[in-house]
């Protein structure tokens, strides 16, 4: 996939749908054959619009969606990244009372810096 962008102005108050499809509040992953989910906490992504300039993807298409990359986005945002604090990471399916007790605490999380 190649693509270029054009920065536009920051995002002072961004909508609902923008809040919603940046903030993520953990991450799935795989390990050693078992699901985890990793909480996490960012402050919001600090915003600004975008202009998309080029987009050359084939996966769209691939993944079932042809023609969808052929039209103007209905948006595009950009943000240079924040902080982020990830917690203990839970197995997914533990019961309701195994997962009270590994609640995340000050002490057991690492910091990491998301970029774009």
């Amino acid at each position: 996939m190649v693509s270029s962008m054009r920065l536009g102005k920051p995002i002072i108050n961004p909508t609902a749908v923008e809040e919603f499809v940046t903030a993520r509040f953990g991450l799935h992953t795989l390990w050693l054959g078992q699901t985890l989910w990793i909480p996490n906490h960012h402050e919001p992504w600090p915003l600004r619009r975008g202009m998309l300039e080029r987009l050359d993807d084939t996966l769209v298409a691939a993944a079932g969606l042809p023609g969808t990359t052929g039209r103007d986005p209905e948006s595009v945002l950009h943000s240079k990244g924040v902080r982020t604090v990830f917690g203990r990471p839970r197995r997914i399916g533990q019961s309701a009372t195994s997962s009270k007790s590994s609640k995340s605490k000050p002490g057991d999380t690492m910091q990491l810096t998301s970029a774009s």
